[in-house]
C-alpha cells in the first residue's frame, strides 16, 4: 500500500456527505486534481465545514470526480458535511509516518537485496517460486537472452534460447546428460561416461565410435582395419608355413620343411629331425620306445652290463659271427699262437655289449 500526493489539490464537494457515506463527489472536473490511485494507493484528504470543524478521510479509489473514502481517520470523528464545504489534499501526521515507515523498511532492507548493477554475495541465495514451480534464472547480454536454467527434481536443467530443446540435465546423482557434444580441455574423471554419439580425445584426431570401432593416427586409421590386417598377415605367414604332406612317403607322416632345417612326424608317433641338411635320428616316446628294437640316436653303450665275446674269426675255423640288434660291437682281441689246435695268429675275437638309453 503506497500513499501518494498532490500539490494544491483543493476544491468543494458537489453533494451533501452524511457521517456514514463512504463516496463523495466533489465538483465537477475537479477530480484531476487529486492523485490517480492504483489497487492499494490512498490519498490522505481533510473536510472543513464552515464552522472550522474538520475529518480526514482516506481515499482508496476515484473515479473521475467521485471518491471511495474510509471515514474518520487519524483520530478524527465522522461529520456531516453540506455541499460547498471544502475538500482538500493536505500534508496530515501520517504522512511523515508513512515516510519514516518506507524509509525504515529500506533500511531494513539495504543489506538483504543484490544490487541490479552488480554485488557480492557473502550467504547463501535462495530463488523460490510458487507458479511454476522450478522458477527460471535467465542469462541475457545486450538486451538478448542466451541460455535459461532451471532446478528439476533435485537438478539442474539448461534449456536453449528458445526455451524449446533441453542442452544439458545435471541429476541429483551427478550424472550429466548432454543434448550435443562434450569438450573437455584436461581429464573427465569419475564414475560411467555414457555418450550417444562418437567420443574425441586429442583435439578431435582421436575417437571411439558409436560401434565400439577406434580411430586414431596409432592405428593408422581405424582400429578394426589395423587388426584385420594384422591378422591377415599372420594368416598368409600362416598358410606359407602350413605342414605340407610328402606323397613321395605314402602314409608315413608329414613334413614341416625350412630350407635344409626339417621335422618329420610319422603315423606311429616317431618324430625326426633334420638339422643343416643332416637327419639326427628318432625322438621316441616312452609308450613306443623298444630298447630291443631300436635305439635313440643319442643312446650309449652299456659299459656296465653284459658283454660277450665271440670268435675266433679265422682261417681254418670260425667264419661269420652274427650278433643282433641291440648288441654292437665294443672292442676285439686278436689271439695269440700256441699251436695248430688252439688259438693261432690272426685269429679274432669281436666283443659286444648292447645299447642303453641315456
Amino acid at each position: 500500500m503506497a500513499q501518494k500526493w498532490a500539490n494544491n489539490a483543493t476544491t468543494t464537494l458537489a453533494t451533501d456527505l452524511a457521517p456514514g457515506a463512504l463516496s463523495m463527489s466533489v465538483l465537477p472536473g475537479a477530480g484531476v486534481k487529486f492523485p490517480t490511485l492504483a489497487a492499494g494507493d490512498f490519498v490522505q484528504i481533510t473536510l472543513i465545514k464552515a464552522n472550522g470543524s474538520l475529518e480526514i478521510v482516506r481515499a482508496t479509489a476515484k473515479t473521475n470526480d467521485t471518491f471511495t473514502i474510509a471515514r474518520a481517520q487519524e483520530g478524527t470523528q465522522a461529520l456531516q458535511f453540506l455541499a460547498g464545504e471544502r475538500v482538500e489534499a493536505r500534508w496530515t501526521a501520517i504522512s511523515p509516518q508513512t515516510l519514516q515507515a518506507a524509509i525504515d523498511a529500506a533500511s531494513a532492507l539495504a543489506g538483504t537485496k543484490v544490487a541490479k548493477s552488480g554485488d557480492t554475495m557473502t550467504g547463501d541465495l535462495y530463488i523460490r517460486a510458487t507458479s511454476p514451480a522450478s522458477p527460471w534464472i535467465h542469462l541475457c547480454a545486450d538486451g538478448y537472452v542466451f541460455t535459461h536454467i532451471r532446478a528439476a527434481n533435485g537438478g539442474m536443467e539448461w534449456y536453449n534460447s528458445a526455451i524449446n530443446a533441453r542442452n544439458m540435465l545435471l541429476d541429483d546423482a551427478g550424472t550429466i546428460t548432454n543434448r550435443g557434444g562434450v569438450y573437455a580441455g584436461g581429464r573427465i574423471q569419475g564414475g560411467d561416461l555414457l555418450s550417444n554419439g562418437i567420443v574425441y580425445s586429442g583435439g578431435g584426431a582421436s575417437q571411439l565410435t558409436p560401434d565400439g570401432n577406434v580411430y586414431g593416427s596409432a592405428w593408422g586409421g581405424y582400429l578394426s582395419n589395423w587388426l584385420n590386417n594384422q591378422l591377415a598377415a599372420k594368416q598368409n605367414d600362416i598358410n606359407n608355413r602350413t605342414p605340407i604332406r610328402n606323397a613321395g612317403w605314402n602314409n608315413y607322416g608329414y613334413v614341416v620343411t625350412n630350407s635344409v632345417n626339417s621335422m618329420q612326424i610319422w603315423w606311429d608317433g616317431r618324430v625326426q629331425v633334420q638339422v643343416d641338411g643332416s637327419y639326427q635320428g628318432y625322438m621316441w616316446t616312452s609308450g613306443n620306445f623298444n630298447p630291443g628294437a631300436k635305439a635313440n640316436y643319442d643312446a650309449m653303450p652299456d659299459t656296465v652290463g653284459t658283454q660277450i665275446e665271440i670268435g675266433p674269426a679265422s682261417r681254418p675255423g670260425t667264419g661269420a659271427i652274427d650278433a643282433g640288434s641291440p648288441w654292437v660291437m665294443c672292442g676285439i682281441r686278436v689271439g695269440n699262437w700256441v699251436g695248430p689246435s688252439a688259438d693261432s695268429a690272426g685269429s679274432i675275437y669281436p666283443r659286444f655289449t648292447s645299447i642303453r638309453q641315456r
